[in-house]
């Protein structure tokens, strides 16, 4: 599969803003590229649309997707099951551009903090850190909900894993 860059990726939204109604989230490894920050690459665009979207969206999004030159498999919804599991995730988005009929976002370090904690791999991680240097330029500190529900996540975890070391170093940098 073609790597997805930053030129591709601002095309994407620019064209789905102006060809699909809603408000979009663009999530994952997709948002630092937004950023202009390519740190690594990445295989999908990983993109949430609003409840009402249909089919026919989802459709339009993969006919955006092949204009570009990538497989339909290149657009990922799958993020929208765990966006819409967190409370009052709405409140935590920062516009990207506003189109002729929709609305793309992406997720300010609180809720993409909250979004890769779950998983946190090592690309997750890197993409945390990644984030927490951009934000510092553009976003408030972390918040102590945040912080408390990473350490949450840490006492889940056994202490000796590969996973619990990512938490420790993530709530490390935080501090």
């Amino acid at each position: 599969m073609k790597s997805i860059d930053v030129k591709i990726i601002r095309k994407f939204v620019e064209r789905a803003a102006e060809k699909l109604p809603g408000e979009w989230v663009i999530m994952g490894g997709s948002v630092l590229p937004l950023l202009g920050k390519q740190i690594r690459v990445t295989q999908d665009i990983d993109v949430a649309g609003p409840k009402a979207a249909t089919m026919e969206h989802t459709l339009k999004l993969m006919e955006i997707a092949e204009e570009l030159g990538l497989p339909p498999e290149a657009i990922n919804q799958a993020g929208a099951f765990f966006l819409h599991r967190i409370p009052n995730w709405k409140n935590h988005l920062i516009p990207v551009i506003k189109g002729k009929k929709g609305t793309f976002y992406r997720p300010d370090l609180w809720l993409f903090i909250r979004l890769k904690i779950s998983r946190l791999t090592e690309s997750d991680l890197s993409d945390c850190i990644h984030i927490l240097d951009e934000a510092k330029t553009t976003e408030l500190e972390p918040k102590k909900e945040l912080i408390d529900q990473i350490k949450k996540e840490l006492s889940k975890e056994d202490p000796q894993t590969a996973r619990a070391k990512r938490i420790q170093e993530l709530l490390r940098v935080l501090s």
